[in-house]
C-alpha cells in the first residue's frame, strides 16, 4: 500500500493487487492503534510503538511462543475512512467560482443546441 499525506490526512494512493485487502485508494488512515493519524510520520511512529509491543511481547515470559507461532501476540488495529468519490478539498465554495462557471457555460450550451 501506497500512502501520501494530503490535507492533513494520510490517505491510500496505491493499493497492491497481490495482497488481499479491502482497502481502496482514495481511503483515510483515521487511526492506528487508538493514535490519531494526521502526517505520514505519525504513521510511522505507530508502526515503530506497535513493533516495540511485539517485541516486548516476543521477549516476554513465553519465549516458546514464538516457536510455536501460536496466534494471541496483539492485533494492529487500524482504523480506516471510505472516501469513494475522492479526497475531499477544503477550498470554500467562493474559491470554486471556475466550477460554477463551466457549469453555466455548459448549460447555455445545451439550451442552443
Amino acid at each position: 500500500v501506497t500512502l501520501a499525506a494530503i490535507n492533513n490526512n494520510v490517505h491510500v494512493v496505491k493499493v497492491d493487487e497481490a495482497i488481499p485487502t479491502s482497502v481502496s485508494p482514495f481511503d483515510a488512515i483515521v487511526s492506528i492503534n487508538g493514535r490519531e493519524i494526521h502526517t505520514l510520520a505519525d504513521v510511522q511512529q505507530a508502526r515503530l510503538a506497535y513493533a516495540n509491543e511485539v517485541a516486548s511481547f516476543e521477549n516476554s515470559a513465553f519465549p516458546w511462543f514464538w516457536q510455536c507461532r501460536c496466534s494471541t501476540a496483539p492485533a494492529c488495529v487500524v482504523q480506516m475512512k471510505r472516501l469513494p468519490f475522492g479526497i475531499y478539498s477544503g477550498l470554500s465554495a467562493d474559491q470554486k467560482g471556475w466550477v460554477y462557471l463551466e457549469r453555466f457555460a455548459s448549460m447555455v450550451k445545451g439550451a442552443m443546441a
